[in-house]
This record gives C-alpha cells, structure tokens and sequence, in this order.
C-alpha cells in the first residue's frame, strides 16, 4: 500500500506526529525528509556571563524597562531555563550542537 502525503497551505507535506518512546529507546529518523537547502553553513553563538547580563540589565534606565520582563528576578529565571536547556549534559543537545 502507498503512503498517501498531506500538504499543508503552503505545499509543504506534513509530517507525521511521533509516538512516545518508551524510556532509553532512541529516536528513529528515518521518516524525516532532510532538506539541504535550509540548513545554515554558519552559525554565530554569543555567550555571556550571567552575572555579566544581570547587570547589564540593571544599568538600563527604567523608563526603558518599565513594562518588559527586562528585571532582575525575569532575567534570573530566563538564563536559568537557556542554562539548562542549552548547557545540560543530560538533557537533549543545545540547537549550537545541532549544527
């Protein structure tokens, strides 16, 4: 029998949601069409100290910051989840390590 492809609005075909894994089971990609012409022959990765970006944001005058998430407990929290999302050595690869 014949795979039958869905595309969406823009023509793309749609991909197939993924059952979850049983736990230590690794991914399979062998459904995934890997497009060539979208990956980047270069990528640029700026890292900061945290204490260096905190008080960065504190320097910034607050009528710049009135009204954002650019405070100090916001920016604690967002640099802790990057942290962990991006320098975990359990967790799934940071995008930098993707490429």
């Amino acid at each position: 029998m014949k795979k039958v492809i869905q595309y969406d609005e823009d023509g793309l075909p749609i991909e197939e949601d993924e059952e979850e894994l049983p736990e230590g089971e690794e991914p399979s990609f062998d459904k995934h069409i890997k497009d060539d012409t979208i990956f980047p022959s270069s990528i640029v990765v700026l890292e900061g100290k945290d204490d260096d970006l905190i008080s960065r944001v504190r320097e910034l005058p607050e009528s710049q910051i009135f009204g954002t998430h650019y405070n100090t407990d916001d920016m604690k929290r967002r640099l802790k989840e990057y942290r962990l999302a991006n320098n975990s050595t359990v967790a799934e690869p940071a995008v930098q390590d993707f490429f």
